[in-house]
């Protein structure tokens, strides 16, 4: 079974904090925690051995569903490696851009020199959980991207 092992993809791209807090974060978690983690940006609870406060990091963070983790993917799948982090919803899948802020990646430049990876792995991510995604974002700190007609098996 993957784990996060190397990776703080999520906690240098996702961001719940600021202005998106009270749907991700209603009870304040971070707040009494001081974390400060802007949409698109990185925690300041990680270093580069990981998240400084794992063992009481807040309830958003546990149940984050990482894509490589929960279906165990195969090692390009993993987000430090691949450079977006996948999200599997009930109706859509949610890609995001690592590291796309510090970076100044947007979602149209990374798909630019990616979209045969990204068919695959939608494709993979459609075959492992038998659905028919209609819905799939990328999202990086310039734009979401919502790609239509992108090819999945049922």
């Amino acid at each position: 079974m993957n784990s996060c092992g190397d990776c703080t993809a999520c906690c240098r791209s996702l961001g719940f904090t600021g202005d998106v807090q009270p749907i991700y974060d209603p009870e304040k978690e971070a707040e009494k925690l001081g974390i400060i983690f802007p949409a698109f940006g990185t925690c300041n609870k990680v270093c580069s051995t990981g998240c400084t406060i794992y063992e009481k990091r807040p309830t958003i963070c546990k149940k984050f569903e990482c894509a490589f983790i929960e279906y165990d993917l195969e090692p390009e799948h993993k987000p430090n490696r691949c450079g977006i982090l996948a999200e599997v919803k009930p109706d859509h899948i949610l890609f995001t851009v690592v590291d796309s802020k510090r970076l100044g990646v947007s979602s149209s430049r990374w798909l630019e020199g990616n979209r045969d990876f990204l068919n695959n792995y939608i494709e993979e991510l459609s075959i492992l959980t038998r659905t028919r995604y209609k819905d799939i974002y990328i999202a990086s700190y310039a734009e979401t991207i919502h790609l239509v007609g992108t090819p999945t098996h049922a």
